[in-house]
């Protein structure tokens, strides 16, 4: 999983806080309605600091993610 960041409010250099697999053991289920996973990555204005990042997802949310992935593998987009 890579994780970039970039400035909101105007064009800027994008710059990469986190690129490393996702491991399993950072990944739980929240609820039956959703998944959680965290992950420790670099702070947006000083690399040497690190932050616990946590990301829930809904149900509905990685059926979208499924969804795209299943188009993109169609298409050859991969």
């Amino acid at each position: 999983m890579r994780i970039q960041v970039a400035p909101a409010k105007r064009l800027g250099v994008k710059t990469t806080i986190f690129n490393a697999p996702l491991e399993l053991n950072s990944i739980a289920n929240g609820n039956k309605e959703e998944v959680e996973f965290s992950f420790c990555a670099a702070g947006v204005y000083d690399p040497r600091s690190k932050y616990r990042y946590t990301v829930n997802l809904s149900r509905n949310e990685l059926e979208a993610l499924a969804v795209v992935n299943a188009n993109a593998e169609q298409f050859g987009d991969r």
